[in-house]
């Protein structure tokens, strides 16, 4: 039984706790560091990460058997790189072909820095946005040479980040400008299907935001947290998991399970187990049809898979917008991120618990450790007071009976003595008695 959680709301300063943010830019991912870096443990800051989508623009060299974009769309309505990933993969902007990353600091304790080699490509989001992440600490690898290593105040950074395409050399696969631009927790990749801002080409965005944490309680509580962080670094999701991403990774596991192989909807699935169990076209409809087949199939990943106990949000806020009139400005964007505070919210869950949660709780752990249920229990103590109650009743009917008795015998005794003490009749008194008697009852009649 869940037990009832009370959650509190605190501020607290930026000297204190801060966690910067990380940024990801949905456009292209790479392999990345194991660990935690020791200038995110040490100073208690992290530069958030950021996702952003390349508007699905692909390399027009690197499709020379396509002579025109068309020849890559289905008549369907979707396109080739939706179930083909090596070519999705291949046929991608590098990230230093599309994007530009610096670091700029706001005070002379913190070096501004290229950020450049920071970007990685990362997932496929559907129908066809490369994702691009920007992560100040995956390829740190605890280098003290690198100015985030010696920065003691990370909120006094402004990232910047611009990209440009070539037109002569770019395919787009789908009709539509904006880019999603997603900004999530460090050393986390979560494939979030909604933007916190939508970049539109030609356009130079500020963009502010603030930090907020939440501290939930693992199990019985009722928030029922998952600390994803003991659960280890996974190679496939870049970094460690969250709830979507525990949920993907379950269900690409009961389609591996179930079909043979993994459904290219899952925007992991290129890196899962090394990336050799995708499904092609054919296969990922069979698998679908299989899938859904089965009543509940991924019932069991919305059981398993629970809200991290720790978990930074950002609100995300567009601060200012500028139209780049330039040549060529449609094809290229520029935004730039700041803080809007040094101090974050943290909102944590504090243990609450019931009578009703108590005994609940109880029963549990009495039947886990001690192999019985608090059922059995109450029954067995209540058989007990009733054999007590019964042998109690007995007693005290045995003392009355007992009592009773002994009140007649003394009874009986006591009569016997006073017959006993009584003077002797003679035989005479007897005998005229007798005859009064019988006189007094008429006349007899004698037959002889």
């Amino acid at each position: 039984m869940a037990l009832a959680s009370r959650s509190r709301q605190s501020q607290v300063l930026a000297s204190d706790a801060w966690e910067l943010f990380t940024g990801a830019l949905n456009l292209d991912g790479k392999h990345l560091q194991r660990g935690i870096p020791a200038a995110l443990l040490s100073s208690g800051c992290s530069l958030a990460e950021f996702t952003v989508a390349n508007g699905g623009n692909i390399m027009r060299a690197r499709r020379e058997s396509c002579h025109d974009v068309n020849e890559l769309l289905l008549p369907s309505g979707h396109n080739k790189f939706e179930w083909d990933v090596k070519s999705r993969l291949s046929s991608a902007h590098s990230p230093s072909e599309l994007l530009n990353c610096f670091m700029r600091s706001s005070v002379s304790s913190c070096d501004s820095f290229e950020c450049q080699a920071n970007i990685e490509m990362t997932y496929f989001r559907l129908p066809s946005q490369m994702c691009y992440t920007i992560d100040m600490y995956r390829k740190l690898n605890n280098n003290v040479n690198h100015p985030m290593s010696s920065c003691q105040t990370p909120w006094n950074y402004d990232l910047t980040v611009s990209g440009q395409w070539n037109p002569n050399t770019t395919w787009s696969l789908r009709q539509g400008d904006t880019l999603p631009l997603i900004i999530h927790e460090p050393l986390m990749v979560p494939p979030e299907r909604l933007s916190s801002i939508m970049i539109e080409p030609g356009m130079d965005y500020t963009i502010s935001v603030t930090q907020n944490k939440i501290r939930r309680l693992p199990k019985p509580y009722s928030s029922k947290c998952v600390d994803y962080q003991k659960i280890g670094f996974k190679d496939t999701f870049y970094g460690f998991l969250n709830l979507d991403l525990c949920i993907q990774e379950c269900r690409m596991e009961i389609e591996l399970r179930l079909c043979g192989c993994v459904r290219t909807v899952n925007e992991f699935a290129h890196r899962f187990q090394g990336g050799v169990h995708f499904c092609d076209m054919a296969r990922d409809e069979m698998c679908s049809r299989t899938t859904a087949s089965v009543p509940g199939v991924y019932a069991k990943c919305d059981k398993k898979c629970e809200a991290p106990c720790e978990e930074i949000i950002y609100d995300v806020r567009l601060t200012s917008f500028a139209e780049d009139k330039s040549e060529n400005s449609r094809k290229s964007f520029r935004y730039t991120v700041k803080f809007a505070s040094y101090s974050q919210k943290i909102l944590e869950y504090q243990p609450t618990l019931s009578i009703v949660e108590m005994f609940g709780c109880m029963g549990g752990y009495i039947g886990i450790w001690l192999g019985f249920s608090l059922l059995s229990v109450l029954l067995g103590l209540n058989e007990l007071l009733w054999k007590l109650h019964k042998q109690r009743h007995l007693t005290t009917k045995i003392v009355q009976l007992t009592s009773a008795i002994a009140t007649v015998a003394s009874t009986t005794e006591t009569e016997d003595r006073k017959t006993t003490s009584r003077p002797a009749i003679d035989k005479q008194t007897q005998h005229v008695k007798l005859f009064q008697l019988k006189s007094a009852s008429g006349p007899q009649l004698v037959y002889r």
